[in-house]
């Protein structure tokens, strides 16, 4: 399994993916993802799966289906060009995620720790790729 939180990160899907692996990216290899500046704590893209699909669900599929939803709301709420999150499963990856599922004890989800800054204490903001008036910037 490799997690690739990252602009453009889409495309690595080809030259990483095989039968046997599970890929999840933050972004389709043609749009930038968001939040890895100073002025986030986590981008959306970890903070969506990593701290609130995984705090739900075990299944790392699923976690990445219910960040995928909630990063296309917040980008289209901000007016973002949507990044797109991609997924490369392997022909025989889901048997040995469910195997390791079976023997996986979950303990209990824990809050995220930290908050985000206040604006007067981010230096310098970019300004990231905005959707043109009037598009939902879907698929």
């Amino acid at each position: 399994m490799v997690v690739i939180s990252a602009c453009y990160s889409g495309g690595f899907a080809r030259a990483l993916g095989n039968r046997d692996s599970l890929l999840l990216m933050a972004a389709r290899r043609d749009r930038p993802s968001f939040g890895c500046g100073n002025d986030s704590v986590a981008t959306y893209f970890g903070r969506a799966w990593l701290v609130d699909g995984l705090n739900d669900t075990v299944d790392f599929v699923q976690a990445f289906e219910q960040a995928r939803l909630a990063i296309e709301r917040r980008e289209i709420a901000e007016g973002l060009l949507p990044s797109l999150p991609q997924i490369n499963r392997g022909a025989r990856i889901d048997t040995t995620l469910a195997a390791w599922r079976a023997g996986f004890t979950p303990g209990p989800a824990l809050p995220y720790p930290h908050a985000e800054p206040e604006p007067e204490d981010v230096p310098e903001k970019i300004i990231p790729p905005r959707l043109p008036t009037g598009k939902s910037g879907s698929r």
